[in-house]
């Protein structure tokens, strides 16, 4: 009965229809490990159950700086090159995320419903893209 919960449009069960490669798949640069090449967050997250959740799901690598007072071994870790990649690539995704707020209107949704708030955030991404590639067009 679709009135009473979301159906999946072309299934016969109502849920999403599974892809060919029932494998994870990962990143080339990951090493082979499942889940993805890397975890890179902000000083906020660091605690004990986020770093052995990210090991659990064997991420290649986990860039998550330590709050505090640091151990020798644990500033040697942050000082790898892998570590230092992956908090350069969360710099530059922080980046364009403050350009998606202030440029594209997603700081703030004017609409209601999820549907509605995806599209609005769909949009602004879509524009975004649009103007990049008009930039690399034009150069």
């Amino acid at each position: 009965d679709c009135a009473s919960r979301r159906c999946v449009a072309g299934s016969q069960d109502g849920h999403p229809p599974k892809s060919r490669d029932h494998r994870r798949r990962t990143d080339p640069r990951s090493n082979g490990k499942r889940g993805g090449s890397r975890c890179a967050t902000d000083r906020g997250y660091d605690s004990a159950h986020n770093q052995q959740d990210c090991h659990e799901r064997d991420i290649g690598t986990v860039a998550i700086p330590q709050r505090g007072k640091k151990s020798e071994a644990r500033i040697t870790d942050e000082r790898t090159p892998a570590f230092r990649r992956a908090q350069r690539w969360r710099a530059g995704g922080e980046g364009t995320i403050s350009r998606l707020k202030r440029k594209y209107g997603l700081r703030r949704s004017r609409y209601r419903g999820y549907e509605a708030v995806a599209t609005g955030i769909g949009l602004g991404i879509f524009a975004h893209n649009v103007r990049r590639w008009a930039q690399r067009q034009a150069s």
